[in-house]
């Protein structure tokens, strides 16, 4: 075989692998009409140039209009059932991967709604601020049920708190020579300061964790859709080159499994076209507006502005993937030389520090006495779990602020 012939074959192969690609299940349908009409058309112009080559047993001449068009025929129907086999396939598969969700309120959300309804929601009316971190911070809960359940959990940490406060109040505890937990007798004012301390401290801090916890959970989804955004615009740049429309692009993107975070994003401008009934415009332009993340907002609203003025949606697309690209590289960079500077941090502190301890407690051991009431045993018991606990926290923060693969 030639290498002409060769050329051909892998150019056919290469259409079916990008037809494949296109083919997808929310518009299987109307991209499938399409891809059959553009294969028909490449396909025909493919079984010209087959039958134009010299080294062909039917050349061009001796072959009627008929015969020529019952070849290309011939070859787009067994083509096209191929790629039907290929369809179907995957989508067995796929369907064997894919299971329905049903997300039903678990029993501690109702709990909470019964008891906190109406507070929770006039709470939520007068702070809209409360919805719109939920959808940043991609939780499935709405805002009158949030309110509930941190409500819930502020009321269980005052009730602990109290717990709390009264075993201290009737308990004895003292650490030297060794712990030791004994009944002690009551005391008004200890019991007073107790109930004070403990049931404020624990509500005020259950309440400021369950409230603030999903503006936590957006700053963290901010970090990684920066890391997945400069690749998902590349991938669209591609698509859109490909001849594709631009709400189809968003269908493609969400099917893969690349980019998790990100597809998030654009799962919501699906959602807002197929059950809202928007417009690409406004479903680009509502969707910027609850990402957590600038360069998400940026990329959705620039799209809208070239959409809307008719601009050229590619080389928008090439030329803010190359300046996420960047972005993305010196993020990298930067980290790597503050790397560095931990590493000199965790030298002197957790390495250097620990030695002169370990040699200061060895000079003070043979005099005796005691340190704040401490032995140098206990001292050294207290310095060795501190030292743990600063490298579990120095691996938890190295693995927080470090960039994904």
């Amino acid at each position: 075989m030639s290498e002409e012939i060769k050329q051909i074959l892998n150019t056919a192969d290469k259409l079916i692998i990008e037809l494949e690609n296109l083919v997808k299940d929310r518009t299987r349908s109307e991209l499938k009409i399409n891809a059959k009409n553009r294969l028909l058309e490449r396909l025909s112009q493919l079984s010209v140039s087959l039958l134009d080559l010299p080294d062909i047993p039917l050349h061009r001449t001796k072959v009627r209009k008929e015969d020529e068009a019952h070849l290309t025929k011939k070859i787009s129907d067994n083509t096209l059932r191929e790629i039907g086999k290929r369809i179907r396939e995957k989508d067995v598969k796929k369907r064997e991967k894919e299971t329905i969700e049903l997300r039903k309120p678990n029993s501690y959300t109702t709990a909470s709604n019964l008891l906190f309804h109406n507070l929770a929601h006039k709470i939520a009316q007068n702070n809209k601020d409360i919805s719109d971190n939920l959808k940043k911070a991609n939780l499935a809960i709405l805002a009158d049920s949030f309110v509930s359940v941190t409500l819930m959990n502020t009321l269980l940490a005052l009730i602990a708190g109290i717990i709390i406060a009264i075993l201290f109040s009737f308990l004895s505890i003292k650490f030297v020579p060794y712990p030791i937990i004994s009944f002690a007798p009551l005391n008004a004012v200890k019991l007073i300061l107790n109930l004070l301390a403990w049931p404020l401290i624990l509500a005020v801090s259950m309440f400021l964790v369950s409230f603030y916890y999903p503006k936590l959970e957006a700053m963290s989804r901010i970090n990684k859709i920066d890391d997945e955004i400069p690749f998902a615009t590349m991938h669209m740049s591609a698509i859109v080159g490909s001849g594709v429309q631009p709400t189809k692009v968003f269908y493609l993107i969400s099917d893969t499994d690349e980019y998790k975070n990100f597809n998030v994003e654009t799962k919501r401008i699906i959602n807002k076209i197929n059950f809202y009934g928007y417009d690409l415009l406004t479903a680009l332009k509502e969707t910027a507006k609850t990402t957590p993340s600038s360069k998400a907002r940026d990329l959705f609203n620039g799209m809208a502005s070239i959409i809307a003025t008719g601009g050229d949606i590619r080389s928008y697309l090439e030329k803010k993937a190359s300046g996420l690209m960047v972005d993305y590289k010196l993020k990298r960079k930067k980290f790597a030389d503050a790397a560095s500077v931990y590493a000199d941090i965790y030298t002197g502190l957790l390495i250097t520090a620990p030695i002169i301890f370990g040699v200061l407690l060895s000079m003070i051991t043979p005099l005796g006495g005691n340190l704040l009431g401490f032995n140098p045993e206990n001292i050294a018991i207290a310095g060795l779990v501190v030292i743990v606990m600063f490298n579990i926290g120095f691996i938890i923060f190295l693995n927080a602020i470090q960039p994904p693969e």
